[in-house]
């Protein structure tokens, strides 16, 4: 989100962009999509921050092979100031750069998880509607793919690069190597 809204608010300046598990706005559209937001404010104002982290870490990153991860998101995350975290979750409903895509004329990777809960097919119309851009799907990820998977997500951002580097050097030979 923030990529996008500095690229279509100074278009000159970035030379590329990846965008990982993000839309051009946070609008929810559906009852089920309106009660996640319900239900998540009511946590942010009434619950702990380990308790949400406890929780978000659970929904994200699911299953039993990824449980030092769910430690590691909750670690991180309950560290987060408090009103700081309050604030960017309200402002992300508010924020949207849909009406400046146009705007963002650099080429642009957008990177969707396969079980992202943002779905791959709004990713797929902001890949069509972006004047240069093209989807990745991360197979089998989730969310947090940076944290699930560096090494994919290294690897589709070296991609990236090496397809939009003004160092016509630069190239990418290897395949992701999962730890």
């Amino acid at each position: 989100m923030i990529a996008q809204e500095y690229a279509a608010t100074y278009p000159d300046s970035p030379l590329s962009l990846v965008v990982i598990n993000a839309l051009a706005e946070c609008k929810a559209r559906t009852l089920p999509e309106r009660w996640a937001i319900f239900v998540r404010n009511i946590m942010i104002r009434w619950c702990s921050l380990d308790y949400i982290a406890k929780v978000m870490a659970n929904k994200l990153l699911p299953g039993s092979d990824k449980a030092d991860l769910r430690r590691e998101a909750q670690s991180r995350w309950k560290t987060n100031n408090r009103e700081a975290y309050i604030a960017a979750f309200q402002s992300m409903f508010r924020w949207s750069v849909t009406n400046r895509l146009a705007a963002i004329t650099c080429p642009v990777t957008l990177v969707a998880s396969e079980y992202d809960y943002t779905p791959i097919g709004a990713k797929k119309v902001l890949s069509h509607v972006l004047p240069d851009a093209q989807l990745l799907v991360a197979n089998n990820a989730h969310h947090l793919l940076p944290l699930e998977d560096p090494a994919l997500c290294n690897f589709l951002i070296e991609q990236h690069l090496a397809r939009h580097s003004l160092n016509s050097d630069v190239e990418v030979l290897a395949a992701p190597v999962k730890g």
